[in-house]
């Protein structure tokens, strides 16, 4: 083997380890969080593993999206037309449908993104300049060995990316999601990160080869900006270049007229299963795909054109003190016009107004957490549902802190928060109907925001008497603490958005604000409890209609097992208050005549700690995946702080450093060796 051979291949694995090594304490941080005990990535199914792996995968035509900004829309909620229509983000068992392996058309969705990669015109054109003169060795200025090198292993790196960015849509993703760990990676369109990050390498380099050499080189300045002169000047492999990017925008223009004249065909594409959108919308769509590619021939005429007047000759001499700025407002002027599709402006006093429910809800919010009424509302009584999950759950509780039980995005659900969702699940019946009742009070969900009226296959009834009587079955569980309306915000008079409506308290609002009285407090002292080892016992147990959640906690971790608890205590004397409520630290006082588990109903984790008059006291993980402690009789300060494991970081930190001091000597050692060579040099 060649020595070169292997001190290339020992210079490339240094760098690797060093790299992970440094990037250790994002490795741990990754592993724990999306890939250790996550329920999909343990999926046990091959098949269903890999449609949840590969469903973010890039559809082969789409590739022209990298090319034509908006030719499949921008956003999913884009307005006048430019709502993303392509395939991105689709559920498998859609292809399957389509397909007719499927009878009836599946949940999931249909797409599920937006037309976000998109490189430019003069990106792509000067990074083809770059890859053309890498292959070209003949030329009177060749790049040089490392240059060309240089640009075709980014340009591997680009192809390379861009097949694996194809996912399940081609087989070569089958090749790296056969390696460790990228089974668990689920977007395969997250490679299009590489091939743009490589793609804009190769276009620098690209521009500095046309600046170098047809800019600030020898090469003969144009004289007139003539056609017949501009042909003259151009010869050999500026010539053939320059007729090729012309024949490639000659095609695009064909294509755009191919396009023009099948405008009813995409309509009803757009109009069919595959695209589900209504006559009006996808007319709007197809205009607006129409106006995009028209504009990307507008600038690939304007960068093609400006590029073979460079090679031409025409920006050299004092004219080369344009060329840049006119590259960068090529460059600007496209992408900023796309990327004008992705902004949107948001004034943000007005859009977090505090109103009314939040304002109620926010002002302790550690006590309660609030949850959207899971019954159907009557088709009068529907906005609910769309304000509760756009404005509130997406914006307003995270702005104020409301905590709710509602999950806006988990993608990668943890195996026993599944579980747990999974056994106080209502499946429609009425004998699981006591599970929403459970479920909330086992959650500590205190309020509920509802329609005041509830549609039932038999008609529609009164939802407090509906909750009371058929979901609590209990009188009194559930009271009205706020009536309210969604009504247009001032200045509005047609409503389009969710944004544009706003709660106004009304003593008979359609709407109201429903206070759960059975809820468990967040922090609550037991002083019975009962440990069982299994899992799905203690969920069992949970979800019977025999266990009273109230009385009993339950542990899955042992406690002191010296303290005897087969004898239950009703008369016991129990108090926990909050002090402190923090992310990170939580503190509570709390006063009991007898040992008592402490249940905090917050997710368990192994990395909070608990400190008892801040002495180390061991997490129990009580009622399946809520957090406990053992307190003893008496007064006591109790602390629970997240902390998870520094070594990763002090890893990384120390890797780092490490990495900084080798690259410092390298550059002493490199400017020692220039001197003493320049030294050398003097007669």
């Amino acid at each position: 083997i060649p020595k070169r051979l292997l001190r290339g291949i020992g210079t490339v694995a240094a760098i690797a380890i060093c790299a992970a090594i440094v990037a250790s304490h994002a490795i741990f941080s990754l592993v724990q969080t999306s890939i250790k005990g996550v329920a999909i990535v343990s999926q046990e199914d091959p098949e269903r593993r890999w449609e949840w792996a590969t469903q973010w995968s890039l559809p082969k035509t789409e590739t022209l999206a990298l090319v034509i900004p908006g030719l499949f829309g921008y956003r999913m909620d884009a307005p006048n037309g430019g709502m993303y229509w392509g395939a991105v983000g689709r559920d498998p068992n859609w292809d399957k449908y389509f397909a007719g392996k499927l009878d009836s058309p599946p949940p999931g969705f249909l797409r599920y993104t937006g037309g976000s990669n998109y490189l430019g015109c003069v990106v792509w054109l000067t990074a083809l300049w770059a890859i053309a003169r890498a292959f070209r060795k003949t030329h009177p200025t060749p790049l040089n060995t490392y240059t060309r090198r240089f640009v075709l292993f980014w340009g591997a790196v680009a192809i390379i990316s861009l097949l694996f960015a194809f996912g399940r849509h081609a087989p070569f993703y089958k090749i790296v999601y056969s390696l460790p760990y990228f089974s668990t990676i689920r977007n395969p369109t997250k490679f299009l990160h590489v091939f743009t990050w490589a793609m804009l390498i190769i276009s620098a380099v690209g521009i500095h080869d046309l600046i170098k050499l047809h800019v600030k080189g020898s090469v003969p300045q144009l004289q007139k900006l003539k056609i017949p002169e501009i042909i003259k000047k151009l010869r050999g492999f500026e010539a053939r270049w320059v007729t090729l990017i012309w024949i490639v925008i000659g095609l695009f223009v064909l294509g755009f007229l191919v396009y023009l004249s099948a405008t009813q065909d995409l309509i009803n594409y757009l109009t069919s299963e595959k695209g589900q959108f209504d006559t009006a919308t996808a007319r709007q769509i197809a205009k607006f795909s129409q106006i995009q590619y028209a504009w990307f021939l507008v600038f690939i005429v304007l960068t093609g054109a400006t590029l073979t007047l460079t090679v031409a000759g025409f920006f050299g001499g004092r004219r080369g003190q344009i060329f840049t700025p006119l590259i960068l407002l090529l460059m600007i002027a496209e992408l900023g016009r796309a990327n004008t599709h992705w902004t949107i402006f948001w004034y943000y006093p007005e859009k977090y107004t505090l109103d009314p429910i939040v304002e109620y809800l926010c002002k302790k919010p550690y006590e309660g957490r609030v949850a959207i009424y899971p019954f159907p509302a009557p088709p009068n009584k529907s906005l609910l549902n769309g304000y509760y999950t756009i404005e509130w759950a997406q914006h307003h509780f995270q702005f104020y802190n409301v905590q709710s039980i509602d999950i806006v995005q988990m993608p990668r659900m943890p195996e026993d928060l599944r579980a747990y969702e999974m056994a106080l699940f209502f499946d429609g019946s009425s004998s699981s109907l006591y599970k929403v009742a459970r479920r909330w009070t086992l959650t500590n969900t205190r309020y509920i925001i509802a329609p005041t009226k509830t549609q039932l296959p038999f008609g529609d009834v009164d939802t407090l008497e509906f909750l009371n009587k058929w979901v609590a079955n209990e009188s009194n569980a559930f009271k009205p603490v706020l009536y309210f309306n969604l009504v247009p915000k001032p200045g509005i008079t047609t409503p389009t958005k969710f944004e544009h409506l706003m709660p106004v308290l009304t003593s008979n609002g359609p709407y109201f604000l429903v206070e759960f009285t059975k809820a468990l407090p967040r922090a609550k002292l037991f002083p019975n409890w009962v440990t069982i080892r299994d899992d799905q016992e203690v969920l069992n147990t949970l979800t019977s209609t025999n266990f009273n959640p109230h009385e009993l906690v339950i542990l899955s971790t042992p406690a002191d097992p010296a303290i005897n608890t087969n004898q239950l205590h009703s008369d016991s004397n129990c108090v926990v208050r909050f002090k402190n409520y923090h992310p990170y630290k939580i503190e509570l006082e709390t006063d009991s005549d007898k040992p008592a588990i402490l249940l905090l109903n917050d997710k368990y984790d192994s990395d909070w700690h608990v400190t008892v008059d801040d002495q180390p006291t061991s997490l129990l993980r009580a009622n399946f995946i809520m957090r406990g402690a053992l307190i003893p009789a008496g007064k006591h300060h109790v602390t629970f702080s997240y902390s998870p494991p520094l070594t990763p970081f002090y890893i990384s930190t120390s890797a780092l450093v490490f990495t900084l001091i080798m690259l410092l000597v390298c550059i002493i050692k490199e400017h020692s060796a220039r001197d003493k060579n320049t030294n050398q040099q003097i007669p």
